[in-house]
């Protein structure tokens, strides 16, 4: 099956459609993972924390500001995240999920981070940041592998970030941080 990355845009009723469908997937089938609230549909209206909010309400991933993107097979998503700008700087890969059957394949890693840091350059970042809170900063172990590995494809975008051993107060919660110098 045609696999494509999108830009997600949210007056397309098609591609609310196929973010609701995503959601709603790991909303059923990933209820134990504690960051599936930050996807969750039911109740978007009301919670702050999810993609659908942060989305359609707080339109933190519209232009000219951030994006959001996704990795769609046919008509359905299998991964997704978003970029926003906050004082100068590209958040990258907020609200970020890929489903299961999907995950071995590291389309965040040789697919759509590629895409974010593009999109971070053309919108005139001079840096960009990934956070990871206390529950997903064991991510950070792939992170420092990719970087160490010579011979990995995707390492052009790892060797000179810098991948924080400490955390630091980001809107006062502790979080542990990959940086890229985008100039």
């Amino acid at each position: 099956m045609t696999r494509a990355i999108i830009a997600i845009d949210e007056t397309n009723e098609e591609h609310r459609n196929m973010l609701q469908e995503f959601c709603l997937d790991i909303e059923k089938n990933e209820a134990d993972n504690p960051t599936e609230v930050n996807m969750r549909f039911t109740g978007w209206e009301t919670n702050p924390a999810c993609l659908f909010h942060v989305l359609y309400k707080e339109r933190r991933f519209s232009a000219p500001g951030g994006q959001y993107i996704a990795m769609i097979e046919g008509n359905k998503i299998i991964s997704g995240c978003g970029v926003y700008l906050a004082d100068g700087v590209a958040v990258l890969l907020a609200r970020t999920w890929t489903l299961p059957n999907y995950r071995s394949e590291f389309i965040l890693h040789e697919h759509l981070l590629p895409a974010l840091l593009n999109w971070a350059r053309s919108n005139n970042a001079k840096s960009a940041v990934v956070t990871f809170n206390e529950y997903n900063k064991g991510h950070l172990v792939w992170w420092r592998r990719l970087a160490r590995q010579k011979d990995h494809p995707m390492r052009h975008l790892y060797k000179d970030a810098i991948i924080s051993d400490e955390p630091e107060l980001i809107k006062n919660v502790p979080q542990w941080t990959v940086k890229f110098n985008l100039d």
